[in-house]
């Protein structure tokens, strides 16, 4: 599956957006295709469904947190179906979670790009 119908059955509204080439090229730039390897078009749409939902207008509250649509606050797991996801909690005693992944823990689909980074930097699964 391609990046963009990735898109258009994560964030349909990215994907009915003038904005989507912006989104999927502001995530490109931003991430190295050889750490991602397998996993690169997957991280991108993830990335660019993230971007999008921080930043887009038809989502902008001006304060930010779980009011808006796509947002969540500090999560411990997330489940759907029979697929359940356990997520580093800052102030747990795990030690402290870096700016770029407290970032992406600020809604769902950064959720999804970090599960992605974790899952590659333990199996070292970084080459295509």
């Amino acid at each position: 599956m391609g990046i963009k119908n990735t898109i258009m059955e994560l964030c349909p509204a990215l994907y009915a957006s003038d904005s989507l080439d912006f989104y999927i090229n502001m995530a490109v730039r931003e991430t190295d295709r050889e750490k991602f390897g397998v996993v690169y078009q997957d991280y991108i749409a993830f990335y660019a469904c993230h971007l999008y939902t921080l930043f887009s207008e038809e989502n902008a509250s001006g304060g930010g947190g779980s009011n808006i649509p796509g947002t969540v606050g500090e999560v411990s797991s997330i489940s759907e179906g029979g697929v359940s996801i356990s997520y580093f909690q800052s102030g747990t005693g795990g030690g402290s979670a870096s700016s770029s992944t407290r970032e992406l823990e600020g809604t769902k689909f950064g959720k999804m790009c970090l599960m992605l980074r974790n899952r590659i930097l333990r199996m070292g699964v970084n080459r295509t």
